[in-house]
């Protein structure tokens, strides 16, 4: 538990996207174990590993809202915006995590066949059709954006 001595905006929207682990799960695995052994109790399990490269996600079956719709979600790391632009320019990837250029988006958007948008993260769990995206508050989120 942390308790504030004042309330704080900065903390709030930052602990509103960080993890949060046991403590006794951390302290056994000790830091270094820790990063390379993540431990979570959300709708996907960490299956590979592969720094600079990618990271492969698996569908937790015992994820207490449910499994979710897909199986596996891949997450490559791909550091240079133009990069990212080709890539979904090409169809070689659906989605970007991280932000694109600001032409690279206009031009994107403009294009029929492939579009660009920010979605927030229960707009993701909707488009993918995931079980859970109503249990969502959404105004929790919209709270944290604002006040930040």
């Amino acid at each position: 538990m942390v308790t504030l001595k004042q309330p704080n905006v900065v903390f709030g929207a930052s602990a509103a996207t960080r993890l949060l682990v046991p403590r006794h799960v951390h302290e056994q695995l000790g830091e270094k174990a820790y990063k390379q052994q993540p431990v979570g109790t959300g709708p996907y399990k960490l299956k590979e590993f592969k720094p600079a490269e990618y990271g492969l996600l698996e569908a937790n079956a015992d994820y207490r809202q449910g499994r979710p719709w897909i199986d596996f979600w891949r997450q490559d790391v791909v550091p240079e915006p133009s990069v990212r632009a080709i890539a979904l320019q090409t169809h070689q990837a659906d989605s970007s995590t991280w932000a694109l250029t600001p032409e690279d988006t206009l031009r994107l958007l403009d294009d029929a066949d492939r579009w660009a948008r920010t979605l927030s993260p229960i707009e993701i769990l909707r488009q993918i059709g995931s079980p859970f995206a109503d249990t969502i508050d959404p105004t929790d989120h919209q709270a944290t954006a604002h006040a930040a």
